[in-house]
């Protein structure tokens, strides 16, 4: 089954798409969107709250990317299906000569692209980061089997590690770092001041008076049990700058295409 599925998207292959993926493949190219997610973290928090994304990051690929390719592949031992130590080598597809050697499962391309999607979607909850994010790590992660360096299997199993691994980054970033506790019911207006809400009732004597609540961010923060991280900060509901990361996306993408045509 798995065998199959790799030879289905392996073999539907033009001049185009061999060009559009190998480039997508690539891990610099994706430079700009990296810088722009960067931008709207700082954008948005701080500078102490990127350093401790990166570092869920970077610690994080010590186990998707060193520990996977230096231990957990050699372990498993699925060669890679252009791997000319592989059976069927010679019917696989490839792209610039380039082959895969040594083991591929699971994907390391796939474990570190679905590692940074779930970290950057638990920092930035926002619906064009949570549907952009995907979209990329799906492109890579297809790219890799078309070019044929991983089998589908592959990269499901680097899903999966991904997942793990996310899991317990940001499970001890709740309960060592920043936690990031719901707002109170919108708390602050748009120019970010905190206002009272203002309601209007009749005493007992018929005459009219107005009452004022103030809403407080800490109330619903003792509500969600922040006491088990030492740094509490807002989670944000709107982020204009957001849109930024789809444009930079689709810039790329619109380069790729570019080049591949040339």
């Amino acid at each position: 089954m798995d065998e199959q599925l790799f030879f289905l998207i392996n073999s539907n292959h033009t001049a185009f798409w061999d060009s559009m993926m190998y480039c997508i493949s690539q891990k610099t190219v994706w430079i700009p969107f990296y810088l722009s997610v960067i931008y709207v973290i700082l954008r948005n928090y701080s500078w102490k709250v990127l350093a401790v994304v990166l570092l869920m990051i970077g610690c994080g690929m010590l186990i998707t990317d060193w520990g996977n390719a230096h231990l957990l592949r050699p372990w498993i031992g699925r060669l890679r299906p252009s791997n000319p130590e592989n059976p069927i080598s010679s019917m696989v597809h490839i792209v610039n000569d380039r082959r895969g050697a040594g083991c591929g499962f699971p994907s390391a391309h796939s474990a570190n692209i679905w590692l940074l999607t779930f970290v950057i979607c638990y920092w930035l909850r926002n619906r064009l980061i949570m549907m952009t994010m995907p979209l990329v790590a799906l492109l890579v992660c297809y790219s890799r089997v078309y070019l044929g360096f991983h089998y589908p299997g592959d990269i499901l199993g680097g899903f999966v590690l991904a997942a793990i691994v996310a899991w317990a980054a940001i499970r001890l970033q709740q309960r060592y770092g920043y936690r990031i506790y719901a707002p109170a019911n919108k708390p602050y207006a748009s120019d970010g001041k905190l206002y009272a809400s203002v309601s209007e009732s009749y005493a007992s004597d018929g005459k009219l008076y107005a009452s004022v609540s103030e809403s407080y961010a800490s109330a619903e923060r003792e509500k969600n049990g922040s006491e088990k991280g030492p740094f509490n900060i807002p989670r944000k509901e709107n982020f204009r700058e957001c849109i930024i990361v789809p444009i930079v996306i689709v810039m790329t993408l619109i380069v790729f295409c570019f080049v591949s045509i040339s």
